[in-house]
């Protein structure tokens, strides 16, 4: 939320009327210029601007006005701050740019921003903004988008400025992945409209479908069986989705079958193989015996050979 503007007057007052004594110190003009980038007030911006105010001064933390503008989705700020020349590339200690900071936003749960962040995102792409830039944990945009419920809007803008669809992350995660990870049907939709590659694979050789099963995904596991995505595709540890779904954590405990179960459901009427066996020679109701899954054990049984 914006704090008044009243709150940064006073103490911008301050700087600006030391500044006409000779006095102005430009580390408190740039600590200023950040803070109030932060809130998105874009009047005082312009005050502190005029005063010559670094903008790609830091707040002490490693913060650029920019990047925070950015992160916050204040366009207008962000706006004024281009026009005096912030530098759309400039990194954070982590390796984010301005781009990736609009992108990846602010916590979770403060979904305010989500218009601003988008119009940030259109501007920072108009001034020429790298759609490829890496995090220093390999993230790119475009990945960061997908993990997002709300910037599926952010999505088409790096697509249509060329994103690429199959960049990955540190651990080999795609768009496509992080967006099933997420249970994000309709990033994934639009991934997988836009040619995404649905059985590329993490270093761990997971698949999206793995993703969507390992996190109880119902939703997500729906979509991408319905797009082919390949039941039968084995991890490095020779492993199918349906081990996932038999393996997993059980978060519900003896209580009833939760959406593991649904999953298992779902992979079953799709033909997955029962009698499969991993690198260790197990099978996925050896696992699921293992794992105290009772009711995916009987679907399993059910359906083996065995």
């Amino acid at each position: 939320m914006k704090r008044s503007f009243t709150l940064f007057l006073f103490p911008v007052i301050l700087l600006l009327s030391h500044a006409a004594m000779g006095q102005s110190n430009t580390g408190d003009l740039a600590l200023q210029l950040t803070e109030a980038s932060q809130h998105g007030n874009a009047e005082v911006v312009k005050l502190l601007i005029a005063q010559c105010a670094n903008v790609e001064g830091d707040n002490g933390g490693g913060d650029t006005p920019l990047r925070v503008a950015a992160q916050y989705g204040h366009a207008e700020v962000v706006k004024l701050l281009l026009a005096k020349g912030a530098n759309v590339e400039a990194r954070s200690s982590s390796g984010s740019t301005a781009l990736i900071q609009a992108v990846n936003g602010v916590a979770a749960d403060i979904k305010e921003e989500t218009a601003g962040r988008v119009e940030t995102v259109k501007l920072l792409l108009a001034k020429g903004a790298n759609v490829e830039a890496k995090q220093a944990s390999g993230y790119t945009a475009l990945i960061l988008a997908a993990h997002d419920y709300d910037t599926v809007e952010i999505l088409k803008l790096l697509l249509a400025k060329g994103a690429n669809i199959e960049a990955k992350n540190d651990i080999g995660m795609t768009a496509l992945m992080a967006a099933a990870d997420k249970n994000n049907t309709e990033a994934e939709k639009l991934l997988l409209a836009k040619g995404a590659n649905i059985e590329a694979r993490d270093q761990d050789g997971s698949t999206a479908l793995m993703y969507a099963v390992s996190k109880e995904h119902t939703d997500s596991v729906e979509l991408l069986l319905s797009k082919g995505g390949n039941l039968e595709a084995k991890d490095n540890n020779g492993q199918t989705a349906l081990f996932r779904a038999a393996m997993d954590d059980d978060s519900h405990g003896d209580l009833g079958p939760g959406d593991y179960v649904e999953v298992t459901k779902l992979l079953l009427a799709k033909g997955a193989n029962v009698d499969a066996k991993d690198k260790n020679g197990r099978t996925a109701l050896q696992m699921a015996t293992r794992s105290y899954k009772q009711y995916v054990v009987k679907l399993l049984k059910a359906k083996s050979s065995n």
